[in-house]
């Protein structure tokens, strides 16, 4: 049996393509970091990011940069990217 409105949190491609395949809704760890902000859980997903890549996760520029515009955070990222163009 199923739960509705159940999530299966998976990062691995593979399986996530089975399991979309066989019926799962999933979620990623960003996704789950975007649900954490918009239900007020956590003030912002830049630190929890940071906090995954010093930690060895690897995250892709273009995937960081769409989620903050996600979490409405890309003023954060703009600030970022202009300290980087000055250097």
């Amino acid at each position: 049996t199923r739960t509705p409105g159940a999530l299966l949190l998976m990062e691995d491609g593979r399986g996530r393509s089975i399991a979309k395949a066989a019926g799962f809704r999933v979620i990623g760890t960003i996704g789950l970091l975007l649900r954490a902000k918009r239900f007020g859980l956590i003030p912002a997903i830049r630190p929890e990011l940071d906090g995954l890549k010093n930690a060895g996760m690897f995250l892709g520029d273009a995937l960081v940069r769409e989620a903050l515009r996600a979490a409405d955070e890309k003023g954060d990222q703009m600030r970022r990217g202009s300290r980087a163009s000055e250097t």
